[in-house]
């Protein structure tokens, strides 16, 4: 059964808090369909723990980063560190029933800009239950940011929370329905930015064909309303495909169309989530991502924007607990006016490059070193950037 709200809901860190995002999710939507992919990525990344118990893990980091807000000019250049800690709690089993609470936080010094500094945190909750053939999973989140977008060219406080539920039926066979619904808010503390609210619901039926094989067949309504843009609404049809037709082969396809209605109009549009993940030895993975989709901007008012991107990626374990890893991407987000009056016509388009290598000083500690260089080319100059980041990085879980 393919679920969602079952999973990990977060990945949050970074060196420098920079995010290359766009997107609703401020800190998670620009440069991935769905986890936060900032600019120089920690050691480690916080991703929910499955163990009952306490769990307690730390990155701490340093950088050196040429433009830290992401500015098209007069960029301001600072060594940037950053105290990362995560607690979680989990009790309960996820084949019978569990809970977790988690707080990640992360302190962002510049050191040559020390009143630009912040401390963003987060606060999960998430937990199921689960019987014979039915199963319940609900989460709920809540966030205090201040990390970069490329939507909005800089920095952007702000407050975001929201939660779901999802709910699935499984009877003797093949087959499982699911019903789940969300609600998200995105609350921009510094006026001239759009505050975001979305809801939606959506039924589900999956079929598991083979244990290497399931169908996703899925249907989901929803409605967002962005400050100066009025109210929209969406059903989305859709399928997904999960496929390992070896232990070292998966491709995951999600893609359907979207039809929304806005307040001057509607349109139609395809989506698309495919990524294949390829271990051709046991030392060596590689990763290939696509996705296309339709999102709303927070900083140009009554504009949404089509979103397209691709980024790959390879690891290499070497002897003695180093790795090395690269990974790239481009993306390009295309906005248009959704309100009747004229459209910016603004595009944009990133591009980033990002080496790292790590030493495993332990099974509970790593030392990384990283690197990134991303430009986004926008044909308004009020939005384009370019981007250079260069740190140190050491998680360690207790």
């Amino acid at each position: 059964m393919i679920s969602v709200l079952a999973r990990p809901l977060f990945t949050f860190l970074v060196i420098g808090g920079v995010s290359l995002g766009h997107g609703q999710d401020l800190s998670s939507q620009r440069l991935d369909s769905k986890l936060d992919r900032r600019a120089v990525q920690s050691a480690g990344t916080r991703s929910a723990s499955t163990k009952e118990g306490l769990d307690i893990s730390l990155v701490t980091s340093l950088a050196y980063d040429n433009n830290i807000f992401q500015t098209p000019d007069n960029e301001t250049a600072s060594a940037v560190a950053q105290i990362e800690p995560t607690i979680g709690w989990t009790v309960g089993e996820r084949d019978k029933a569990w809970l977790r609470l988690a707080y990640e936080g992360a302190v962002v010094l510049y050191l040559s800009r020390q009143e630009d500094s912040r401390i963003d945190n987060r606060v999960t909750m998430e937990g199921g239950i689960k019987g014979k053939s039915v199963a319940l999973a609900y989460s709920a989140r809540w966030a205090k940011l201040g990390s970069p977008s490329a939507d909005i060219g800089g920095a952007s406080d702000r407050y975001e929370w929201g939660g779901g539920i999802e709910a699935v039926y499984s009877p003797k066979g093949k087959v499982s329905y699911i019903v789940s619904a969300d609600r998200s808010v995105i609350d921009l503390v510094e006026p001239g930015f759009f505050d975001f609210y979305q809801s939606s619901f959506g039924i589900a039926a999956a079929y598991r064909y083979s244990p290497k094989t399931e169908v996703e067949l899925a249907y989901r309504i929803g409605k967002i309303e962005v400050d100066g843009a009025g109210s929209q609404t969406y059903q989305r049809f859709g399928t997904q495909v999960n496929w390992a037709p070896r232990s070292k082969l998966r491709f995951s396809l999600a893609g359907g169309l979207e039809h929304r209605n806005y307040e001057s109009g509607s349109g139609s549009e395809p989506y698309l989530a495919a990524r294949v993940d390829w271990t051709p030895r046991a030392k060596t993975a590689f990763f290939l991502e696509a996705y296309r989709r339709e999102e709303t901007s927070s900083a140009l008012e009554g504009e949404n924007y089509k979103l397209v991107g691709i980024r790959a990626g390879v690891n290499q374990r070497l002897r003695d607990g180093w790795s090395v890893a690269l990974e790239a991407g481009r993306e390009s987000a295309d906005y248009f006016n959704v309100v009747g009056g004229d459209s910016s016509g603004r595009e944009d388009t990133i591009t980033y490059i990002r080496p790292s290598v790590r030493y495993a000083l332990s099974e509970d500690a790593e030392i990384a070193f990283l690197y990134q260089w991303s430009k986004n080319d926008s044909s308004d100059p009020g939005f384009g950037y370019s981007n250079q980041q260069l740190g140190l990085s050491m998680n360690y879980r207790f």
